[in-house]
C-alpha cells in the first residue's frame, strides 16, 4: 500500500463536541491518515480529522506523549514519535485511537538464496521513495565463483536521482541510497561491474500526500452564480487532478461542479475534499462572507480621447483659423508626428504653415492700397497632455522657429521680404475617440517674436481655432 493512502476509522462520539466552529454537533467522527513513515527510527505521519464531511480544525486536535503534532494547514496536523508506541489523539475532549501500520523507509535486505546463479543481481525495494529524502532504494548482490564477495570494483549511477551511499551489509550483500531532488514518476538505479553490462532497476516515486490547497474565490453576492477556483497539490509540488478535487458550500446551491449560488447573505463554510482510495477526505475549510444582493450600477458612456501605451507612435493633422490682434484674418495648417511619452503626455514634433493678406489704405500723397501677404512655415516641437485622464479635454504647446516670407504690393510694384521669427502655439479642447481616430477640435493663441524682421511688422499674437484629426500607427 502507498504511505500516503488513507486508513478510515469510524469512532462514534457520544458526547456532544463543543467548540467546534461555534456549533454543537454529535456524530461519528474519522481519522484519515494521508501518509505514515519510519524514517531513522522515528515515526511521522500527517493526519485529518473529520466530523460530518468537515474537518476538526487540526488546532483542535491534540496529540498524546510521547508524539509530537504541529499544525500544518488548517486542517492536516503533523505528527512526529517512536514507532513502537500506540499513538492516539483527542479531538474536542474524545480520544480517538490511530490504528495505522507506518511503511519502513529502508527495509532489510530480501532473503538470498544460496546462489544466485550469476555474477551480480540488483533488486529495488517495492514502496515508492520520497522526494527530497535519502534512502535505501535498490540492494546488490554479488559473488564470485559462487561465492558471496564485496571484493568488486563498481560504478552506481541513478537516472533521475543521485546517489548517496553503497554500504555492504554483509559479504556480497549491499545497500544503494539516494536522493530525489524533484518528483518524477520514477527513477531507474543502475550497477556496473568493470569489465560487465550494467544492470537497472526501476523504483517508484512517492508525490507524497496531498497537502498544499490555493482557493480562488470571486467577489459574490447573494442570489448571483459564481464559480470557485480550487487546486490541490501533494507535498512533492505534483497538482491533484481536478476531478479528484471537490468544493463544498452547505448553505448555497450547485449548479456545476465549481458553480454555486447563495440565496441567502451572511456567513457560509467552504470545505475543499480530495478522493483518496474512493474517499471523500476534507483537507481545507474557510468561512465566506456572502454580501446582499448588489445595487446594478448604471454606465454612463463618457467619450474620452484615446490614449495611446507607451512608445506608441502615431500622427495629427489640422487646420486653422485666426483673426491677429489688428483684425486681420488668416488660416493656415500643421502636421505633426507623435509619440507616446506615458499614458496622459504625447511628444510631437512636425511643421506648421499659415497665411495672412492684408489691406491699408495709403496716406497722402501716396493713392491706392496696399496690399500684404504673409506666409510663416515652422519647424515645431512640443506635446500634448491631458490633465484629467476621465475626461475627453487636452492642452497643446509647440514651439520653435519659422521661416517668414511676405510680399508687399502697391499701385503695381511687389516688393518681397523675408525674416526669421521665434513661435510658439497654446492651445486646448475636445478630443473624441471616434474608432481608430481621434477628433479634437481647440482654441487658442498663436505669439511670434521676430528675430530677422521682414520688410514689415506683424501683431505679434493671434486668436487661433482649429480642427483636427489624429490617430496611432
Amino acid at each position: 500500500m502507498s504511505p500516503h493512502l488513507a486508513t478510515t476509522q469510524r469512532i462514534c462520539i457520544a458526547a456532544v463536541l463543543a467548540g467546534l466552529r461555534g456549533l454543537a454537533i454529535a456524530g461519528p467522527a474519522e481519522t484519515h491518515v494521508l501518509d505514515d513513515r519510519v524514517i531513522e527510527r522515528r515515526r511521522e505521519l500527517s493526519l485529518v480529522v473529520a466530523l460530518d464531511g468537515q474537518c476538526i480544525p487540526a488546532a483542535q486536535i491534540e496529540v498524546d506523549p510521547p508524539f509530537v503534532g504541529t499544525v500544518k494547514t488548517s486542517c492536516v496536523v503533523e505528527i512526529v514519535g517512536p514507532p513502537s508506541e500506540a499513538l492516539s489523539v483527542h479531538a474536542a475532549g474524545e480520544r480517538l485511537p490511530v490504528l495505522h501500520a507506518p511503511v519502513a523507509d529502508a527495509p532489510p535486505a530480501p532473503p538470498r538464496m544460496a546462489s544466485i546463479g550469476r555474477a551480480i543481481d540488483l533488486v529495488g525495494i517495492t514502496a515508492p521513495v520520497p522526494v527530497a529524502r535519502e534512502i535505501v532504494a535498490a540492494h546488490l548482490y554479488m559473488e564470485k565463483d559462487g561465492v558471496p564477495t564485496s571484493d568488486v570494483s563498481l560504478n552506481i549511477t541513478v537516472e533521475g536521482g543521485r546517489p548517496r551511499a553503497l554500504r555492504w551489509s554483509s559479504p556480497g550483500v549491499a545497500e544503494i541510497a539516494l536522493l530525489v531532488p524533484e518528483w518524477r514518476p520514477f527513477v531507474v538505479v543502475v550497477a556496473q561491474r568493470a569489465g560487465d553490462p550494467p544492470i537497472r532497476t526501476t523504483v517508484a516515486v512517492d508525490p507524497g500526500p496531498p497537502r498544499d490547497v490555493v482557493v480562488d474565490v470571486p467577489v459574490i453576492h447573494a442570489a448571483v452564480p459564481f464559480e470557485v477556483a480550487a487546486r490541490i497539490s501533494t507535498t512533492a509540488g505534483v497538482q491533484i487532478a481536478a476531478e479528484r478535487v471537490r468544493v463544498q458550500l452547505p448553505r448555497c446551491t450547485r449548479l456545476a461542479p465549481m458553480t454555486f449560488s447563495c440565496a441567502v447573505p451572511g456567513p457560509t463554510d467552504l470545505g475543499v475534499s480530495v478522493e483518496l482510495e474512493g474517499i471523500w477526505i476534507p483537507l481545507d475549510h474557510r468561512e465566506v462572507i456572502i454580501p446582499p444582493v448588489a445595487a446594478v450600477a448604471v454606465a454612463v458612456p463618457v467619450a474620452v480621447p484615446a490614449r495611446m501605451p507607451r512608445g506608441a507612435l502615431g500622427w495629427e493633422v489640422a487646420l486653422r483659423g485666426g483673426r491677429a490682434s489688428d483684425g486681420t484674418w488668416g488660416g493656415g495648417a500643421s502636421a505633426f508626428a507623435s509619440y507616446s511619452l506615458t499614458r496622459s503626455i504625447t511628444g510631437l514634433m512636425g511643421v506648421g504653415w499659415r497665411y495672412q493678406r492684408a489691406t491699408f489704405a495709403g496716406m497722402s500723397p501716396v493713392d491706392g492700397r496696399l496690399a500684404l501677404a504673409e506666409q510663416e512655415l515652422g519647424l515645431l516641437v512640443g506635446a500634448r497632455a491631458t490633465p484629467v485622464p476621465a475626461l475627453p479635454w487636452t492642452v497643446r504647446l509647440v514651439l520653435g522657429p519659422a521661416y517668414v516670407h511676405q510680399r508687399a504690393a502697391l499701385g503695381g510694384i511687389s516688393d518681397p521680404s523675408a525674416g526669421l521669427r521665434a513661435v510658439g502655439i497654446v492651445t486646448t479642447g475636445v478630443h473624441v475617440h471616434l474608432d481608430r481616430y481621434t477628433i479634437g477640435v481647440d482654441v487658442g493663441a498663436h505669439v511670434a517674436v521676430d528675430l530677422v524682421v521682414p520688410g514689415w511688422s506683424r501683431p505679434a499674437a493671434e486668436l487661433v481655432a482649429e480642427v483636427g484629426v489624429a490617430a496611432a500607427l
